[in-house]
């Protein structure tokens, strides 16, 4: 597989996930979070917090996890095969 094949998977894995997590902030447990968690949501590790959702929230999660593992072996794999 090419560099650029890998580093644009990569990519847009990563910008999934930030999708993702912006998808799941409308589905926390508790009905009156605030806005600045609903933001904080959206960061490096909202899938890992996945007791602040709902049903559909945690599957989001569980989407999430999926999505940021294989982000993570497709940025390590694109930084060793860069070298």
């Amino acid at each position: 597989m090419s560099n650029l094949l890998i580093l644009s998977l990569a990519t847009v894995s990563g910008i999934a996930y930030w999708v993702l997590g912006l998808l799941a902030s409308s589905h926390f447990e508790k009905t009156a979070t605030s806005s600045s968690d609903r933001f904080l949501s959206s960061g490096m590790l909202w899938s890992l917090a996945s007791n602040r959702y709902n049903d559909q929230g945690k599957k989001l999660c569980q989407t999430g996890n999926v999505v940021m593992v294989i982000s993570i072996a497709l940025w390590v794999t694109w930084a060793i095969l860069g070298k």
